[in-house]
């Protein structure tokens, strides 16, 4: 029986009997594309999440007391990758990371940013409609 590489299909012509690859560059390959593949979809989730994060971070540091959604997602804001969700008195919470912001239709407002000290920076405690 001939035994062929399990990545590039050549035949396989020497060495144990168990052999699966026809070379270390093959079984190489082979194995980091399946790592590369198994974590893509966490990478791409992690990727939104860090750039949600970073535009936030622009919300307060600009001073900003709110921010409309379309402008948010033209920058490349996606609503739907927060880190955790709460139910609040007068709303619902959403939290990327240390950053906790208000959505309600068309914007988002009240972000805060817990500092390290515990000392939490607030803007716009009022939504602007």
């Amino acid at each position: 029986m001939v035994k062929k590489c399990i990545y590039c299909g050549k035949e396989i012509s020497q060495g144990r009997s168990d052999r699966k690859f026809c070379n270390s560059n093959c079984r190489a390959s082979y194995h980091n594309s399946r790592a590369y593949y198994s974590s893509a979809p966490v990478s791409g989730v992690i990727r939104s999440l860090e750039r949600n994060y970073n535009i936030l971070c622009d919300i307060i540091s600009s001073g900003n007391e709110s921010a409309s959604m379309g402008d948010l997602v033209d920058e490349g804001f996606r609503p739907e990758y927060v880190t955790s969700y709460m139910k609040v008195r007068g709303g619902d919470e959403l939290r990327c990371f240390d950053i906790r912001y208000r959505q309600s239709g068309l914007k988002i407002f009240n972000v805060r940013k817990k500092e390290e000290s515990g000392v939490v920076i607030e803007t716009n405690l009022v939504p602007n409609e």
